[in-house]
């Protein structure tokens, strides 16, 4: 047998293997871990004892778009959701999907800061500007503390950061929900919100500093709600290029672990170093 044959012959091996195990060319992909026994530990820590799984369901993807599970290309595929269901620390049902495509420690943050966000939506931002003609750009959106802002100053922050977030999905690094409420959330978990008030083109000039009144009474609300342990930002603007009444183009209040401070930056700097020792 020549070299040039073997040669050959290892080539077409090679092109054979790339092919089949290449994520660019995979057809399907089948997500089989059952995560409900890989991270049984963590979920006891999570949950406590009133924990339950009230569904699975099987999920197909067709992969026309990236869904972030650890592969490229547009391949389909076949994931499971598990429902389950416990009781946060004021003893109310709550909801938490997990999906075995994705990292479980993700799904976690992903949880708390979005179901968080749809908490002060509904009882503080609908409540207390209820009459406010709201832009369909207004919402409550919830973030985990990183290193977003002066990343050249502070280039340690992302990777802190990261292992924090790694560690949900341990028991010793996980989030207690079971313990943890609306109100106290600031302390359990390193996160913030961001409130984008937005008005459409038709309010009225005169409305303009009662919907303030209205925002700054709805923020001290929730300070107080917090026990003065609020990280949040709030906006207030046209949703169009105007001006309000007195020629500002809006107004930003910004509150991090319960005290007033200026500027996203110093916001970013605060929280971050107010959780050392805490978190990181």
């Amino acid at each position: 047998m020549t070299n040039k044959f073997l040669v050959a012959i290892f080539l077409i091996a090679a092109l054979f293997f790339a092919s089949a195990c290449s994520p660019l060319r995979l057809s399907h992909i089948y997500f089989d871990e059952d995560y409900t026994v890989t991270y049984a530990d963590v979920l006891g820590m999570m949950f406590g004892d009133d924990w339950t799984v009230v569904s699975v369901e099987s999920r197909f993807d067709e992969g026309e778009h990236p869904c972030g599970c650890g592969f490229s290309g547009e391949a389909s595929h076949t994931f499971y959701v598990w429902t389950i269901e416990y009781r946060d620390g004021n003893g109310d049902v709550r909801t938490f999907a997990l999906n075995n495509r994705a990292q479980f420690s993700g799904q976690i943050a992903h949880h708390i800061t979005s179901t968080i966000a749809d908490y002060y939506r509904e009882n503080f931002l609908d409540v207390y500007l209820y009459d406010a003609p709201f832009a369909r750009t207004t919402r409550v959106t919830g973030f985990r503390v990183r290193s977003n802002v002066h990343a050249s100053e502070h280039s340690d922050w992302g990777e802190i950061a990261e292992e924090y977030r790694l560690r949900l999905s341990t028991p010793d690094g996980t989030v207690r929900l079971s313990e943890m409420t609306p109100a106290n959330v600031f302390n359990m978990f390193p996160m913030y919100l961001t409130v984008n008030i937005a008005l459409s083109g038709d309010t009225a000039h005169e409305q303009e500093a009662e919907f303030i009144a209205q925002a700054e009474r709805m923020m001290e609300s929730m300070n107080q709600f917090t026990n003065d342990s609020l990280n949040a930002r709030f906006t207030f603007r046209y949703s169009q290029n105007i001006d309000l009444y007195d020629g500002t183009r809006g107004r930003t209040w910004i509150y991090a672990r319960g005290e007033r401070v200026s500027g996203i930056g110093a916001m970013s700097r605060y929280l971050f170093d107010s959780y050392i020792g805490i978190f990181w």
